[in-house]
């Protein structure tokens, strides 16, 4: 079974994700949450605001473990 995933860190200075899909989110209190981008503002997965904090980094979430066997 392949347990490895790579996940990529994107600067939310050079890209936002699509607005409404859910990602991972680093936070400057070194933090890593879901949440997700409104096209307005960063929210955590239940839809309340990240407040006092800033979310430096997102990644899409990574595929899941895959089998070998047939």
């Amino acid at each position: 079974m392949d347990t490895t995933a790579k996940i990529t860190w994107i600067n939310v200075q050079d890209e936002e994700p699509d607005a409404d899909v859910e990602v991972l989110m680093a936070i400057d209190d070194d933090s890593v949450e879901t949440g997700y981008h409104d096209g307005e503002e960063w929210k955590y997965s239940p839809g309340c605001p990240v407040q006092d904090l800033t979310v430096l980094y997102w990644a899409e979430y990574p595929n899941p473990p895959t089998s070998n066997k047939q």
